[in-house]
């Protein structure tokens, strides 16, 4: 019931149960007290309770017979009044059940709602940080086919000139050793040798460049393992003739042969053999092979070892990363820009092999690589094979 229903329905009881006795002037001042407590939540609560008792005491005495005097009346309105009072401390101590359990229900409400914004809010910035990662590898993916395409276009524009250079440096070659001219002897195989580190160096960089770009290509391919190692040590000559280091090859008589890329392979060891050259003075070079069974599965471990410089330990780690070496200063003396280690790290992982590092510093370093015998899968998009063996 409504406040203006109970306040209507209070103002029709006290006109038919007071209104006859208003003649009297001590009803009167009890109507304007009940005129003015139904005004208020309280008052209405009094007003009814007062209303119940004045009638059940009418009732009872019109029941049994007795007159209704004002002494009955004020009995009943006193007995209304106190009934009242009570009623309202105990509904102010001890409110109802579904009220507490409406006040739980409207906590919780408000509780998920403000769930319900976070989540809304998480999702929303999980939705924005998506799509900002989205752009930056698209725009990174855009940046690296940039760079990679402006190496290779650099690559093949540099690699005309430098193969101009060569042939050049070989007829000047020719004829010095003809007529016997040592000083210019000298002057044409400086040429070739700085023509071809320039070369190797360009060579670097694209191969690097698909590394980082994942278009490494493979041809997997049957050949002799001695064969290869020929080809790095016939490649290599130029730098390990350089600072006088004596060079010593080591290859087991029964190692065979193994299937994977033969380019890649050469690479591998022409990296290694060069670096070590570069970093040793006066002393030696030693590239050993040799095969070993691991779990039923045959592995070839090249070994190259020199007595140079060393690397210290804190070096180590970082000599794999591109452009960089073990101490910036060799950069100078020694030449190179750091991207042979790394490539050969990048090589051996893609092939399921490795490469480690022993190194004391003023003693020298060896440098293993550990390639299975038998590639069988090679972690690029490009991969072709061939089964005919070619030592």
């Amino acid at each position: 019931m409504d406040s203006d229903k109970c306040h209507n329905l209070n103002r029709m009881f006290i006109r038919l149960h007071i209104a006859p006795q208003i003649s009297d002037g001590r009803f009167q001042l009890c109507y304007y007290l009940l005129e003015e407590m139904n005004k208020s939540y309280f008052g209405k609560l009094v007003v009814l309770v007062v209303l119940f008792s004045v009638a059940i005491v009418g009732a009872t005495a019109w029941l049994i017979g007795t007159t209704f005097t004002w002494q009955l009346f004020f009995i009943s309105i006193f007995v209304g009044i106190l009934g009242s009072i009570l009623i309202w401390w105990f509904l102010q101590h001890n409110p109802p059940a579904n009220e507490d359990e409406a006040a739980k229900i409207l906590v919780q409400q408000e509780e998920i709602g403000d769930l319900r914004q976070a989540i809304e809010s998480i999702q929303l910035e999980k939705e924005q940080l998506k799509q900002a990662v989205e752009q930056s590898k698209h725009d990174s993916d855009q940046a690296l086919q940039a760079r990679t395409t402006f190496l290779n276009n650099i690559g093949h524009e540099l690699r005309t000139p430098l193969s101009v250079i060569l042939g050049y440096a070989d007829i000047i070659l020719q004829n010095a050793q003809r007529e016997n001219d040592e000083q210019l002897i000298t002057i044409a195989q400086k040429i070739k040798l700085y023509t071809k580190g320039f070369s190797a160096t360009i060579n670097d960089v694209l191969q690097l460049s698909e590394i980082e770009s994942g278009q490494v290509g493979f041809f997997l391919e049957a050949f002799g393992i001695e064969s290869i190692i020929e080809q790095a040590v016939i490649q290599s000559q130029a730098y390990l003739d350089v600072n006088d280091n004596n060079f010593l090859l080591m290859v087991s008589p029964d190692i065979g042969t193994m299937i994977s890329d033969r380019d890649k392979v050469r690479t591998i060891l022409v990296n290694l053999l060069s670096n070590a050259a570069k970093f040793t003075k006066n002393g030696t070079i030693t590239l050993s092979a040799k095969s070993i069974m691991n779990d039923d599965q045959p592995w070839i471990i090249f070994q190259v070892a020199d007595t140079g410089v060393g690397i210290p330990p804190d070096k180590q780690t970082q000599i794999f990363q591109p452009f960089l070496q073990g101490d910036n200063s060799f950069t100078k003396e020694h030449g190179g820009v750091g991207l042979g280690l790394a490539i050969n790290q990048h090589y051996c992982q893609l092939m399921g092999g490795r490469i480690e590092l022993e190194s004391t510093v003023g003693e020298g370093s060896t440098f293993s690589v550990y390639l299975p015998g038998e590639v069988t899968a090679v972690d690029s998009m490009f991969v072709r094979t061939s089964t005919p063996a070619t030592p």
